[in-house]
């Protein structure tokens, strides 16, 4: 279903949007509401990564436009009606209203900044924020946790090994009869695009290696393989559902963890 219920988001008091009109100066709510609408209908585009450090919550965030259109709002509604989640200087950019990704630039600095209570986010800043804005692991979980409490969720690592036993074990999960898994890898960057935008953002090179092993993407679909040989599967990342196909070296090489919510 490509329908996005904004009917959940109930109208501004007189009190309240005086407020909203003070704290979002560039940004009128329907405005926001057209654009939460639009990211309900077309998650891939509307939810783009275009700032390092946020592909985290950008992945879970598209999850819950695709998965849980209904939450999804009611995060987004929530977050404009408590400005004060946000940096002032993100609410208050002249260009905020512009820009079409300023939706996921406010949702991934309030998720960061709501996991991260030392080093503040500003999804817009760039690469001086990335040790901020850096997600892990436990992250994901806890945006799981909050976002699809119903679910379970199970971790599949594989550092150093055992990357082919865990996709088996995850393709395993998708059924007819049940909802699809909502499935996040933790992966290599530089095995997943060779040509990553980590390496375009001229961060030193030792930070960008790091970075690039901490990327996370949605999986989108289970895995299979081309005349028994490339594994084939598609994910979002970078603002896109893309079709990936890996030789089996190259596919161990690059997934380092499966975080699966059922």
């Amino acid at each position: 279903m490509n329908t996005c219920p904004i009917s959940d988001f109930m109208p501004l008091s007189p009190t309240t949007a005086a407020k909203a009109e003070t704290q979002w100066p560039t940004l009128s709510y329907d405005r926001f509401q057209t654009q939460v609408e639009r990211a309900c209908k077309d998650p891939d585009y509307y939810l783009d990564q275009r700032q390092l450090g946020t592909c985290g919550p950008i992945a879970v965030l598209h999850a819950l436009a695709s998965k849980a259109k209904g939450d999804f709002v009611k995060l987004t509604d929530e977050v404009y009606k408590n400005p004060s989640r946000i940096p002032e200087d993100l609410r208050t950019s002249p260009d905020l209203n512009r820009r079409s990704d300023f939706l996921a630039a406010i949702l991934a600095t309030h998720l960061l900044n709501e996991e991260n209570h030392l080093l503040k986010f500003h999804a817009t800043e760039g690469k001086r924020d990335l040790v901020a804005g850096s997600s892990s692991p436990g992250n994901i979980k806890h945006w799981i946790k909050e976002f699809f409490p119903e679910k379970t969720i199970k971790t599949y690592s594989s550092y150093f090994w055992g990357t082919m036993d865990n996709a088996k074990e995850i393709n395993a999960l998708w059924s007819h009869d049940k909802p699809d898994p909502i499935i996040f890898a933790v992966v290599n960057a530089a095995c997943l695009q060779p040509t990553s935008h980590l390496f375009t953002h001229k961060l030193p090179g030792v930070l960008a290696m790091a970075a690039a092993r901490g990327h996370f993407i949605q999986i989108t679909s289970p895995f299979h393989t081309e005349n028994d040989e490339n594994i084939q599967f598609e994910a979002f990342t970078w603002g896109d559902t893309h079709h990936y196909s890996f030789t089996e070296k190259e596919f161990s090489r690059m997934i380092l963890e499966f975080i699966v919510a059922i």
